[in-house]
């Protein structure tokens, strides 16, 4: 809950890691700092400037567009922009198939966000449920335990507040 906080904090380590040419370690703090654009303060539009020009910075790095990727499009949500946080999305999750990055894939709940912030919480339910189910395939639990969650308040947000409480 400290998001201004670990963006600043990103942000000198990126500043570090780019003075040492160390690159994975750059484009691996740029990724936070979108993660924090995402979840702090920063205004929806500025995020989405600061988001573009680091994803333009790490075109090199498939994993790591990918990553900043989902940020931009839940900042893209924010503003109204759902076709283009869906492209985003669509976007992000086939680099990470490419990549064989199946649990970025199915861990994510930035299409939930979209959903939701598009006022369709039925699609976001049916994306949740998809996660939910390929994460319990592979026998993860760590991020299942929070797509459970997120698939709990999405649920409730339907009025299926029994449903929900089954979880």
């Amino acid at each position: 809950a400290r998001a201004e906080a670990a963006a600043a904090a990103w942000e000198r380590a990126a500043a570090h890691a780019r003075r040492a040419g160390d690159r994975h370690g750059y484009y691996e703090s740029l990724t936070w700092i979108a993660s924090s654009l995402w979840f702090g303060p920063t205004p929806a539009a500025e995020g989405i400037r600061r988001c573009e020009a680091m994803r333009a910075e790490v075109r090199e790095s498939p994993e790591s567009e990918a990553a900043i990727l989902r940020e931009l499009a839940s900042l893209n949500a924010i503003v109204g922009r759902f076709a283009v946080a869906r492209e985003l999305l669509a976007t992000s999750n086939a680099v990470y198939a490419d990549l064989g990055f199946t649990l970025q894939v199915a861990s994510s709940d930035h299409a939930a966000v979209v959903e939701v912030l598009a006022g369709n919480p039925a699609a976001a339910e049916t994306s949740m449920r998809a996660a939910y189910r390929a994460l319990e395939e592979m026998g993860e639990r760590s991020f299942r335990s929070t797509m459970a969650a997120t698939l709990g308040l999405v649920i409730l947000e339907q009025g299926r507040d029994e449903e929900a409480e089954a979880l």
